[in-house]
């Protein structure tokens, strides 16, 4: 959470810092009027020089405004293996999506996430670092959901079958299906390994986590007017604005230890957004989720 006292002093801070060399160098050259009496190159030359200088500085005020504007990634590290559920997507060797494990062979994430070639990995926190309790697991099928609509991500929901099991132990393990709708004002958690695609440098390599309140759905319906159906649900960061964000996609947000629902989309850039991250309903899909990965073996 941010400190508005302190971020207040470090703008100022930085303002004062800038107004100190902005006249340390204006002191170096006199004032332009002093030099109408000059060569006409040499005029033009001071000219283009102190307009660059000028232009220096705007950019310079308006980089420290803009940077104390942007808020920071919400949440925080993830206890190591505290989500133990909690799945990477990778296409070919790049991160992609969160996903969760229901069981040794089913794994649950977002219909738009079904691109290429992926594969799963378990057990991971830091996904920079090999510690050995990862698991790399290859995938069998992907089953979208016969309802899932791109343009709009209505049922935007999708079962991996991995083609050998997870093997369960601490860190990994799989996580109950919510049976009934999470009650307004609810306290649950979101977590993922997404950040910004705007600020690369942002992006986390641990696990990180953020504790949410459930937004009832006509709250949330008229922040997203139109786009909002009653299979979706809204959660927001404590303070407010977007809890997951670009990376986090098909992650999962549980509520008493229930998965509760899955990340599907949001405002975006979501460095930037005041509005909720918007999920799935899992308990509205409970029963096409247990049908098909038993249809399925």
């Amino acid at each position: 959470m941010l400190n508005i006292h302190h971020c207040h002093t470090g703008l100022l801070f930085r303002l004062q810092l800038i107004i100190y060399f902005i006249n340390f160098y204006l002191s170096l050259s006199p004032p332009f009027f002093l030099l109408k009496g000059s060569c006409l190159c040499h005029t033009q030359l001071i000219t283009m020089t102190t307009l660059m200088l000028h232009s220096i500085i705007l950019l310079l005020i308006f980089s420290v405004v803009l940077a104390q504007g942007r808020k920071k990634p919400k949440g925080y590290p993830c206890p190591p293996h505290s989500q133990p559920w909690q799945a990477a997507i990778y296409k070919y060797s790049r991160f992609y999506c969160g996903a969760s494990l229901l069981n040794q062979r089913w794994v649950l994430t977002a219909a738009h996430c079904n691109h290429g070639s992926i594969h799963v990995r378990l057990g991971d926190d830091n996904l920079n670092v090999l510690e050995g309790t990862e698991q790399f697991l290859a995938v069998e099928k992907t089953i979208v959901h016969p309802k899932y609509n791109q343009s709009c991500y209505d049922n935007d929901v999708m079962l991996v079958k991995l083609l050998s099991p997870a093997v369960l132990n601490h860190y990994v393990q799989p996580i109950s299906l919510a049976t009934q709708r999470a009650s307004s004002g609810d306290m649950c958690m979101v977590s993922g390994w997404g950040g910004p695609i705007n600020f690369p440098e942002r992006i986390p390599l641990v696990l990180y986590c953020a504790n949410v309140r459930i937004m009832s759905w006509e709250e949330c319906s008229a922040l997203y007017p139109g786009k909002l159906n009653t299979d979706m649900m809204c959660a927001a960061a404590m303070g407010g604005g977007t809890d997951s964000c670009e990376g986090d996609s098909g992650g999962p947000l549980v509520c008493n230890r229930k998965l509760q629902g899955l990340v599907s989309w949001g405002d975006v850039p979501c460095s930037s957004s005041t509005k909720p991250g918007v999920y799935m309903d899992i308990s509205r899909y409970r029963d096409w989720i247990i049908e098909t990965m038993c249809d399925d073996g």
